[in-house]
């Protein structure tokens, strides 16, 4: 099925959505943006330690080197896009961009992000939760990324919940009527159903087809696959889900994804596991500390599968 049809479809179904989801669902959207939490992790609730220096493994960089680029392809750059995800002042950045022609989606898109990120840092009883996780002073780094967000989204003060939320799906509409990759694959994991399956795979299918590809594409589809089958990580049946985890988030690095501090995962480690590191490869390391320098010498080996399979549309084995 066409890309650009079933992105005017789920257009609609946003709609929807808006008018009768309330806001626990939107709440609900606004988390899909941040993170998705596989089952299979060792972390169960408990904050895992970092492995010592001497006993850590090899960082996977230097395992996957040689064969890190055969999934990837060159993308687009979007420069307002990168812009708006690292501004310091979120409401500056949802100002300036929110009226601007945007007729690909992008700016939508990233504003979408930003404002949904916001919403824990502004609304005060979610706030109070977050911090209450962690006792002030226990986590320096943790506590600091917690001021940081609640300075980067103060210009929201004046917002309530339902504000930020319909801004947040207001701009996700667009973004889907724009027809913008990233916002078509980050709404098939929400919207599944068992009676959209087939539906949903072509969409997906064709957005990995498709020329644009990069790592929301690829992060959209991986959660998608993962709730379409019932929680088994994509491609994971019979492997061990830590690794092929591990191995589908480093494919969103290969295709352009931040995976510096910025990156979802580490935020979400660092927020709710109390684990702070400044990539994705040390936060990775910190969610499955047990893991040894031969899993993750097969982590590498996943990842170049991955791409393969990406590359070459081979459906099955991605766990279609």
């Amino acid at each position: 099925m066409e890309v650009r049809r079933v992105a005017r479809m789920r257009s609609k179904g946003m709609r929807a959505q808006m008018m009768a989801g309330g806001i626990v669902a939107m709440l609900v959207v606004a988390v899909l943006f941040i993170y998705h939490q596989p089952r299979g992790d060792e972390i169960g609730g408990q904050t895992p330690r970092l492995p010592e220096a001497a006993n850590a493994p090899p960082k996977v960089s230097a395992i996957r080197s040689a064969t890190a680029s055969l999934g990837a392809r060159a993308q687009p750059k979007f420069p307002a896009a990168a812009e708006i995800r690292a501004s310091p002042d979120a409401r500056a950045a949802y100002e300036k961009y929110k009226a601007v022609a945007d007729p690909t989606g992008e700016i939508a898109y990233s504003l979408s992000n930003l404002v949904g990120r916001c919403i824990e840092f502004v609304d005060a009883t979610l706030l109070a939760d977050l911090r209450s996780r962690s006792s002030k002073g226990a986590n320096p780094a943790r506590d600091s990324l917690i001021d940081n967000m609640v300075d980067r989204c103060k210009g929201f003060g004046g917002w309530d919940q339902n504000q930020m939320v319909d801004a947040v799906m207001a701009l996700r509409a667009h973004a889907l009527e724009a027809r913008f990759p990233p916002a078509i694959a980050s709404s098939l994991a929400a919207e599944f159903t068992p009676q959209t399956r087939n539906q949903s795979d072509e969409t997906a299918k064709a957005l990995l087809n498709e020329g644009y590809v990069d790592g929301e594409v690829i992060r959209g589809v991986y959660a998608y696959l993962y709730r379409r089958n019932d929680g088994v990580v994509p491609g994971g049946v019979g492997v061990d889900p830590r690794l092929m985890d591990a191995a589908w988030t480093l494919v969103q690095c290969n295709y352009g994804s931040d995976c510096d501090s910025s990156n979802y995962l580490v935020s979400f480690m660092c927020l709710y596991d109390g684990v702070c590191t400044t990539d994705v490869e040390a936060a990775l390391r910190a969610r499955y500390p047990t893991l040894t320098a031969a899993d993750w010498r097969e982590v590498a080996r996943m990842e170049s599968m991955i791409g393969s399979e990406i590359r070459d549309g081979d459906w099955t084995r991605l766990g279609f």
